[in-house]
């Protein structure tokens, strides 16, 4: 789980929480601050599934490395990780 807060105060939003943030948002500064408030959320956004990606290709690439070190039936567990994260 990933918390992560890109707004620059220290509230954490949930789901309908954010909705909520973009009308009073839109209503306050604006269509165009609100144009630059969801680029930074999906700037955030994306910065978040690289970081995770990133974790996940080292996972792989250090079970692809001790295969020949595990048992087959592990060793059959990674192989189907691998196939199914590709």
């Amino acid at each position: 789980m990933i918390v992560a807060n890109a707004t620059g105060c220290s509230s954490i939003y949930g789901a309908s929480a954010r909705l909520r943030l973009i009308r009073l948002l839109k209503v306050a500064v604006g269509l165009h601050g609100l144009l630059h408030y969801l680029k930074i959320m999906l700037n955030m956004g994306m910065e978040c599934f690289s970081a995770v990606n990133t974790i996940r290709l080292r996972i792989l690439k250090r079970m692809e490395e001790i295969k020949a070190d595990v048992s087959s039936e592990l060793a059959d567990l990674f192989t189907i990780f691998a196939e199914k994260f590709l």
